[in-house]
């Protein structure tokens, strides 16, 4: 399971609708609400009655940063501006959240459904209070625990 965040002040984190904290050594940590009710884990929200229960008491809880891809496309024609092409994927967390993002990092073209990926914070976002969820293919070296 999950352990409970060393966070800021709930209300700060809550109304900014964080995605990451920095830890002791200054690593993003991915982070998630857990529902104090009915225990399901979400993504940081501005809203933070839960979906299930509509309890409004939850608290924030590190997420392990795995996840499995679901489902892939590559993008050949974006918005201006935007380099093409890039990889937009599906995931589906380790704590049973699914997530749209897009997928960074040397090996993106090459991750197929059914392959572990990480999350990292979004690149080209201006510190971790704006940051959000971008994945990365694994590492082949790296141990895995779904």
């Amino acid at each position: 399971m999950t352990d409970v965040v060393e966070a800021p002040d709930f209300e700060d984190v809550a109304g900014r609708a964080r995605l990451w904290l920095a830890d002791a050594d200054g690593s993003p940590k991915p982070i998630g609400w857990q529902c104090n009710s009915c225990g399901r884990v979400r993504l940081p929200s501005r809203h933070l009655i839960c979906r299930r229960c509509t309890s409004e008491s939850a608290a924030p809880i590190e997420l392990t940063g795995t996840a499995t891809i679901y489902s892939r496309t590559v993008v050949h024609r974006g918005f201006p501006g935007t380099p093409v092409p890039y990889t937009v994927v599906v995931v589906d967390l380790s704590e049973g959240i699914r997530l749209r993002t897009v997928l960074v990092g040397d090996g993106a073209d090459r991750a197929e459904i059914g392959d572990v990926v990480r999350l990292v914070p979004m690149p080209g976002a201006q510190g971790l209070d704006q940051a959000g969820f971008a994945v990365s293919p694994h590492p082949a070296h790296e141990e895995v625990t779904p």
